[in-house]
């Protein structure tokens, strides 16, 4: 499909990897495009799930998500695109799971 229909318009693909592998995501989105042109993962969203639940607020661990965030970033360089966000619809705000009641003034 990438290559019939999405690459001769010049379209930008984007897939929801949600709990994949790195690998998966360097396969899909190999910077040859014959695939996906990039992969959002959400590895670094579930860093404050108690539980592996995802709606009731935990503190967050930092160490672990900047953990997670260079094993991404270092992982899809030169290999794949990489999709840098915060939250999105089915997640809770970020504002809402990182920032402190004392930081909201």
């Amino acid at each position: 499909m990438s290559r019939d229909v999405f690459t001769p318009r010049n379209l930008m693909t984007v897939g929801e990897m949600s709990s994949t592998s790195l690998e998966h995501c360097q396969q899909y989105a190999a910077l040859d495009g014959r695939e996906l042109s990039m992969t959002f993962n959400f590895h670094h969203l579930k860093v404050d799930y108690p539980g592996g639940e995802k709606w009731p607020l935990a503190r967050p661990d930092y160490v672990a998500l900047k953990a997670l965030f260079r094993h991404w970033q270092q992982g899809m360089h030169n290999r794949a695109w990489n999709a840098l966000f915060w939250c999105n619809h089915d997640q809770p705000r970020i504002v809402s799971r990182l920032a402190t009641k004392a930081s909201t003034g």
